[in-house]
């Protein structure tokens, strides 16, 4: 029941793309259609789908089949349900925990975070980011990594 209400909050103000929010400022998109484009392998870190990109908030799917290193966001705060999968994730530095589906993490920009470890092959994810978060805006605390196209 947490999921669908979430589900409906985050949903009830997106679009199917950012043209057309900026015709209408509602709408409704297949985020079920999205999570199954994702596969279930790949050698990427993570494979990202934006579902809505606007001006003051941006919705995301995204999948993750390995470990993220620590890192954090310069200009938007995150907002991230565990979809499916089991992780564990270190936010400000602090012992990393383990996270479930049905969950939902949170923090502000600047704040480091990094997911420490898999436990399933795979961990999909709904994230409200606020603004939209542009791919580039990732400042890993050691070393770069490329982990999104």
């Amino acid at each position: 029941m947490k999921q669908l209400l979430l589900l409906f909050l985050a949903l009830s103000a997106t679009s199917t793309n950012a043209e057309e929010f900026n015709a209408t400022p509602f709408g409704i998109t297949g985020l079920q259609a999205a999570i199954d484009a994702l596969p279930k392998k790949a050698d990427k870190v993570i494979i990202d789908k934006r579902l809505y990109d606007g001006d003051t908030f941006g919705i995301r799917v995204f999948r993750l089949y390995k470990t993220v290193p620590a890192h954090y966001h310069q200009y938007s705060d995150n907002t991230l349900y565990l979809l499916d999968g089991e992780i564990k994730i270190s936010i400000n530095e602090e012992q990393p925990q383990l996270v479930k589906p049905g969950e939902a993490l949170y923090w502000r920009r600047n704040i480091p975070h990094g997911v420490t470890k898999l436990l399933t092959p795979y961990a999909t994810v709904l994230a409200v980011d606020a603004p939209k978060r542009d791919p580039a805006d990732v400042v890993f605390l050691d070393k770069p990594v490329e982990f999104l196209e």
